[in-house]
């Protein structure tokens, strides 16, 4: 119930300060396993995917945002999980597995952090995809780093934010992790903005 009024309140507060708009929604599967990834370049990245997937989606958020006992139940009602970065966190793997096979999506950033840049992405998603069997389904996510940067103090409101949801793809029979990866990046970069 929380995630629902939370990401309601979130659809008002994109449209009305950013005028979000969300290209693609038909390609959304009903039901199923899938593994939502998403480029990421701001901490409104989390919120903009959540208003543009009309599921409940899960994610993960570095284990540091979960010591203020308060902020941290507030996010887990929200559908998120701790993740220790950069140190090959199995137990995180495992739950996303977990999560995938229960039909809950899973909203993943590839790029690991708010940077931009494919180049400094990992295979986890596409190990999560090869683990799971889930379709993985593209989501290119414009605007947020101009609304909110990475290192800025604030918002700046009444920039444009928009959301391109692109078709869902799948590790081919024999395709590496890292030409999977690849595939990614290109199948979220070559949305078209709303």
């Amino acid at each position: 119930m929380v995630y629902s009024i939370v990401t309601t309140f979130f659809w008002f507060f994109f449209k009305l300060f950013y005028g979000i708009e969300v290209k693609g929604r038909e390609n959304i599967p009903v039901g199923g396993k899938i593994l939502v990834v998403s480029n990421h370049m701001s901490h409104l990245d989390p919120p903009a995917a959540s208003v543009a997937i009309p599921r409940h989606m899960h994610y993960f958020a570095k284990k540091e945002l979960f010591v203020n006992k308060y902020f941290g139940a507030f996010i887990r009602m929200l559908n998120a999980h701790p993740v220790a970065r950069g140190e090959g966190d199995i137990r995180a793997i495992r739950d996303s597995i977990a999560i995938i096979n229960d039909g809950h999506p899973l909203l993943v950033f590839p790029q690991g952090h708010r940077c931009g840049d494919w180049a400094k992405a990992g295979n986890g998603a596409a190990l999560l995809a090869k683990k799971s069997g889930a379709q993985v389904l593209p989501l290119c996510i414009r605007g947020t780093d101009k609304a909110f940067p990475p290192g800025a103090k604030g918002l700046k409101f009444f920039t444009k934010v928009s959301v391109a949801i692109g078709k869902p793809i799948m590790l081919e029979e024999g395709e590496s992790l890292d030409d999977f990866t690849k595939r990614m990046a290109v199948a979220v970069e070559s949305q078209l903005p709303v």
